[in-house]
Parts: C-alpha cells; structure tokens; sequence
C-alpha cells in the first residue's frame, strides 16, 4: 500500500499537472511495474492491485511502455556489487519471474507495450527506442 500511495502521490502533484500543461511525461515503472513486482513477484491477487490501481492512476495512463527485455543473468552481471538495491539482491529465479511477468504483460498489451531486445550493445538499444519514440512525438506535434 505504501508502493500505492507513493504512486497516486507522484500522479496528483507531479504527473497529472505537467499532462494539464501539455507537457511530455516520461516516467520510470508505473502501471506495469505495480502489476509485475507485486502480482508476479509478491504473489498478490491480480483482482486486488486492478483496484488498487484505478484508485492509484487516477485515470491517467501510459501512451507507451518501453521494456527493455535481457535475460536477468547478462542484466545482474551488468551493475556493480556495490550498486545493488534490495530487488537486485533477490534470487535468480525471482528475476525471471519478474522478466515472464513482463513478457506477460506485453502480450496482453502489445499495443501499448513495445519490447526491445535489451542485450544488444547500448548505442543500437537507443536507436531502437528512440526511433519508437519518436512515433509518437510526431504523432503529439501534429494533434
């Protein structure tokens, strides 16, 4: 709940204002990250984070998700020892559950959710998001 209020906090006085200005929101973990950490992750009941979430989002959703999908191996190996959090220090077998979660998610929400193959080297990962992402910039400018 406490992962809850902090993300209706973060809609009411940051997101849903600059949305009001006509600003561009670029955000990191929202509606799929509740859904995947807490459901897949923490085992909670899918019917109770929906809830949650209606009341969390206030109507505000995502125009786009970027994932950026690498096997948790090649993922953990990538940050430094001193650098990991507490989720980083989870069991391999957590992290997968987390990346099938994703994966899950993307399936359902294919027209939303863009995944990108996250193993290649980085320069050729950006190109790849950013021409998607600009899709729909263009698509913002010319409304």
């Amino acid at each position: 709940m406490l992962i809850a209020a902090a993300r209706h906090q973060n809609v009411v006085e940051v997101i849903k204002p600059a949305l009001l200005e006509g600003k561009v929101v670029i955000g990191e973990r929202y509606t799929d990250a509740f859904f995947v950490f807490q459901g897949f992750g923490r085992d909670l009941p899918v019917d109770l984070l929906e809830r949650i979430n209606v009341a969390v989002a206030d109507g505000v959703e995502p125009e786009i998700t970027i994932l950026l999908d690498v096997d948790p191996v090649i993922a953990l190996a990538r940050i430094e020892l001193k650098e990991k959090h507490r989720i980083e220090k989870e069991s391999i077998a957590f992290h997968r559950k987390i990346r099938a979660g994703y994966l899950e998610q993307a399936t359902k929400h294919p027209e939303r959710i863009k995944v990108f193959d996250a193993s290649l080297p980085p320069e050729k990962v950006f190109a790849n998001v950013w021409s998607e992402v600009l899709k729909i910039l263009k698509g913002e400018l010319l409304c």
